[in-house]
């Protein structure tokens, strides 16, 4: 019994525990506030139920089935709310009334469906309400319809309550495109309130607000009184223009041909003297006042702006004006002319007066700066290149430049300052040009001459005029470096420049010529660098031009002169001393011959083999090296130089060379070197160089060779040595090229010489000289050579040991051994 109790309290709990989910179900099934049964809770609910109860319950199929039911019409709900009406519409009700067929009608079909849905959803009860809202909302906007005069607030609320019930039909469309046009046209009447919109788009403004069923009074009133005003002012400028009442008004298309008309219009009113500019001018002011943009105003303005411009201009063509305000002032006319619209063709017949004046002010300004800029430019102070210009051409500038109604500003205030300055030059140096010849008066610059911004080349060259007075050189200098006041180099002042630089030139070489004696040069030392000596042609070129200069040379040619004298009459002792000379050179001569014989009879002289045996007795008590090296020496000795301060060390050096010489011969030959020797020196001590200066250098290297030549034939032994082949044979083509030297001379002065005779009897003399001893040295060359060929034979029979030779080719080789 006890197990029997526990099974049916357990039954009974069970039992009880279904009862009350069944109730919780009831009470979810059926909606006692009639706010409508939430799905997804019903269906949460059922699940969980499904899974706890103990017990099987055969309700939950049938409330199953009926939520399936009321998700289908929920779905359609929102099928319809997305605007997708399909099925809900037969074609009937298209071609009934076409204005039921919307989202409002749908809903009010699925509010009937949703009745005899088993269940009764939240979603049904919400689209009821929306409906119903719908209903007073439609029957509310076709009253609007037809009494209008709502405001915009009043529009604005019934907007926002067709957004809230969110259910499409045709009064809700039309009030939203009512409202979004009356917003749109309450925005543009703000803008326009707050800024200057042009007449047309007032009046278009004002016939939208119009038309508009929303009541804009407050707006539309206030751009009516805007637009009336305008009128009136066109109508007040239309009675101020003559001939203006037939022309179109701004707010018609056909104004945009009548522009051009309206402003020549205007143009004669502001032309005529009468008061009819003053009106115009105040009518100018009053239209600004006007918060509209009227296009009558606007080509009321351009032709004040024309006015007020040509005014301005006037005075500037009348006044030089700032070069740069003139430029400003035609900008600003080209920005009154870009307020202009006109049509292409009509461009062209509208301009501003004084305009064309203004701009070839310019123009020639423009012009004449880039035709003379490499002169403004110029300025050596900031240019480091010349810039030349000539005074008629500094005038020309200045000239065009005044000519220009124009203010140039520092440009025109620069070559002023340069045309004064230049002026005052010439004003102090007039009569100093016109003795130095120097041209401007009546000169012509053709401007085709003058290139745009080319200065001139300063080719001016003065033509001073001979047998004036002369002109001291400390005032032509001044008055070149005064002209270096002016900023630009005048051509004028470069001519005398020239002209200075010339005599400048002139009186350097005068000066190197002919210098000014310095008592403390003269009693001090020898000055360590010494110029090249002036030459005689030089000296009497200047004396010769002396004349010609414009300057006062009297100094200097007094020194010239006197330097002149002086080497003339050292000339004519010169002269006499070379005479001595070549007397001397045919003792010389003739004292050769007699010692050594006829020059070509060398070898077979008893004194040449005197030379030899007591050549070859000296060295027999010597060594092969030291005969050698007496030899060198002895070469090296005889090719010195003779020292022309010391012409006993000469004599004693050619006393020596000639060892076994007679005492006369010696003497001859001694007074010949020295006497040439002393005469170069007293030529290089004048101031001059002179031919005859030309003539001692020649004799004084004819005498070295001599001199040498002579050593080489007293000492014939060391021109067997093989070291010195070559020396023999380069002296030998020097003495020839002194004979071709002999038949034509080289000397620059040639031409000073009065008697050729007196050059003839010299290189006679010492050619005659060189010529035998040449022939003397050709000599010893020869049996140099035949040595040479011998002393071949003898190496090769001494290298050949193994051949014997007899005694007799011996003994031959040795008589020929005897050269």
């Amino acid at each position: 019994n006890k197990r029997i109790s526990m099974c049916m309290n357990t039954i009974i709990s069970l039992v009880v525990n279904a009862r009350n989910r069944l109730a919780a179900l009831n009470d979810l099934i059926f909606d006692e506030d009639r706010d409508g049964i939430d799905l997804d809770e019903l269906d949460d609910f059922l699940g969980d139920l499904e899974e706890s109860s103990p017990l099987i319950l055969n309700e939950i199929p049938t409330v199953r089935a009926m939520l399936e039911s009321a998700r289908q019409w929920e779905d359609k709900v929102n099928r319809i709310l997305a605007g997708d009406l399909t099925g809900m519409f037969s074609l009937e009700d298209y071609e009934v009334n076409k204005s039921d067929v919307c989202v409002l009608t749908a809903a009010e079909r699925l509010v009937h469906e949703g009745k005899v849905v088993p269940l009764m959803p939240r979603s049904l009860v919400s689209l009821k309400a929306r409906v119903e809202k719908a209903l007073v909302l439609r029957e509310r906007l076709r009253q609007m319809e037809s009494e209008k005069g709502d405001t915009m607030k009043q529009y604005s609320s019934l907007v926002r309550e067709a957004n809230r019930i969110d259910l499409a039909f045709p009064e809700v469309n039309a009030l939203s495109t009512v409202h979004q046009a009356a917003e749109e046209w309450t925005d543009r009447a703000t803008v326009a309130m707050r800024s200057r919109l042009s007449l047309a788009e007032l009046e278009e403004l004002v016939d939208t607000g119009n038309e508009m069923p929303v009541n804009v009074s407050d707006l539309l009133g206030k751009l009516r009184a805007r637009v009336q005003e305008a009128h009136e002012w066109i109508e007040d400028l239309k009675r101020a223009v003559p001939g203006s009442a037939e022309l179109a008004k701004s707010s018609s298309r056909e104004f945009g041909s009548d522009r051009l008309e309206w402003l020549h219009r205007i143009r004669d009113v502001f032309n005529d003297e009468g008061d009819g500019s003053k009106e115009l001018l105040n009518l100018a002011s009053d239209g600004s006042r006007i918060p509209v943009d009227i296009m009558e105003l606007q080509l009321l303005q351009i032709e004040t702006d024309a006015r007020n411009w040509t005014i301005k201009a006037k005075k500037w063509t009348e006044n030089k004006g700032k070069i740069e305000e003139l430029r400003d002032h035609l900008a600003r006319g080209d920005a009154i002319r870009s307020r202009v619209k006109l049509d292409k063709n009509q461009r062209g017949q509208w301009g501003i007066d004084a305009e064309s004046e203004l701009k070839a002010i310019v123009k020639s300004a423009d012009r004449w700066y880039k035709k003379y800029r490499g002169y403004i430019e110029g300025d050596r102070r900031r240019n480091r290149a010349a810039c030349i210009v000539s005074l008629p051409l500094l005038r020309l500038i200045v000239e065009e430049l005044n000519e220009i109604p124009a203010n140039l500003g520092n440009p025109a205030t620069k070559m002023k300052r340069i045309l004064g300055q230049a002026e005052s030059w010439y004003d102090e140096n007039k009569s100093l040009l016109v003795r130095c010849g120097v041209k401007i008066e009546g000169e012509q610059h053709d401007d085709a001459t003058v290139q745009e911004g080319t200065p001139n080349d300063g080719n001016m060259v003065a033509s001073p005029s001979k047998g004036g007075p002369k002109i001291q050189y400390e005032v032509l200098q001044d008055a070149v470096e005064s002209a270096a006041e002016v900023s630009l180099d005048l051509e004028e002042a470069l001519a005398l420049k020239k002209l200075l630089d010339d005599s400048q030139e002139w009186y350097d070489r005068a000066m190197g010529v002919a210098p000014k004696r310095n008592k403390r040069t003269a009693r001090g030392k020898k000055k360590s660098h010494v110029p090249e000596k002036p030459t005689l042609e030089e000296l009497l070129t200047l004396v010769r031009e002396a004349p010609d200069q414009l300057i006062d040379t009297t100094t200097a040619l007094q020194r010239l002169n006197m330097q002149l004298n002086d080497i003339q009459s050292w000339r004519l002792e010169a002269q006499v001393k070379l005479r001595d000379i070549a007397n001397a050179l045919v003792d010389l001569r003739n004292e050769r011959k007699a010692h050594l014989g006829a020059p070509a009879e060398l070898l077979n002289n008893a004194a040449i083999l005197a030379l030899k045996e007591d050549e070859n007795d000296r060295a027999s008590g010597n060594d092969e090296n030291e005969v050698l090296k007496a030899e060198v020496e002895s070469e090296e000795k005889n090719a010195q130089s003779m020292d022309i301060d010391s012409p006993s060390k000469a004599g004693s050096e050619e006393v020596a060379s000639l060892t076994n010489g007679t005492e006369s011969e010696t003497a001859s030959k001694l007074g010949a070197y020295r006497m040439i020797a002393n005469f170069l020196k007293e030529a290089q001590g004048t101031a001059i160089y002179t031919v005859e200066e030309e003539i001692a250098e020649m004799l004084e290297k004819i005498s070295e060779w001599l001199t040498k030549a002579a050593g080489y034939i007293s000492h014939p032994a060391k021109l067997f040595v093989q070291r010195n082949f070559k020396e023999l044979d380069h002296f030998i083509q020097d003495g020839e090229y002194l004979l071709k030297t002999a038949e034509s001379p080289d000397l620059t002065q040639e031409h000073h010489i009065d008697d050729m005779s007196f050059l003839t009897d010299i290189n006679s003399t010492w050619s005659s000289l060189v010529s035998d001893e040449k022939i003397r040295l050709e000599k010893l060359k020869s049996r140099r050579d035949q040595f040479k060929e011998w002393d071949e034979k003898v190496e090769e029979v001494l290298e050949e040991d193994d051949k014997k030779y007899s005694l007799d080719v011996l003994r031959d080789l040795m008589e020929e051994g005897s050269i």
